[in-house]
């Protein structure tokens, strides 16, 4: 395991039961906030290169949850709006 996937797995896995309780009050909908979360750690992985500098995980983890948790909301207004919208 090089350093990178030892930071994400000691400092961004156990990070998952506070993003989804975060992701849960902000889109009210655990399976949402289920796909928020996944995504996140998607995008956390995507930046391994950048996990040795992050001073906060936390904080870091929650930005990116933010941005995918207000891109599932924008999909959710566009399939209210468009109802023949299929995701």
């Amino acid at each position: 395991m090089n350093d990178s996937e030892e930071i994400f797995h000691r400092s961004f896995m156990p990070l998952y039961p506070r993003l989804f309780a975060a992701a849960n009050a902000i889109l009210g909908n655990s399976e949402d906030a289920a796909d928020a979360v996944q995504d996140a750690m998607v995008k956390i992985w995507r930046r391994a290169d950048e996990l040795p500098r992050i001073e906060s995980p936390l904080g870091f983890a929650l930005q990116l949850l933010k941005t995918s948790a207000i891109d599932i909301l924008r999909r959710r207004r566009l399939a209210v709006q468009r109802p023949d919208f299929v995701e």
